[in-house]
């Protein structure tokens, strides 16, 4: 069995991330996600990422915060961190529409 902390950010800390798996559900869920303003979930094309991505995204529109409009999703594709750092200086411009949607959260 797996244990989990969850802990409030430090009050004027601006953004945090958190960093969860895809298998994440149920009240561990919730409490996660009332702790964000804005969820990215990324994913990559492989049929384990797709699935557990599917299982994932099936959980959230149930989630209180998600339909209150207090959590904002957005579903992008591999992210840069998972490529060559010589490879994303093109994608950068890209990206900047959700780092400006993350900054509005």
């Amino acid at each position: 069995m797996k244990a989990f902390l969850i802990a409030n950010p430090k009050g004027g800390s601006g953004k945090t991330t958190l960093a969860t798996s895809a298998g994440l559900s149920g009240k561990l869920l919730e409490r996660v996600l009332k702790l964000s303003a804005r969820v990215i979930v990324p994913v990559q094309h492989s049929t384990f990422d797709l699935g557990a991505t599917r299982d994932f995204l099936s959980h959230l529109p149930g989630a209180k915060v998600v339909l209150k409009g207090k959590a904002r999703v957005a579903v992008v594709g591999m992210t840069l961190l998972d490529l060559p750092t010589a490879r994303t200086t093109q994608d950068l411009a890209q990206w900047q529409p959700i780092l400006d949607w993350v900054g509005q959260g």
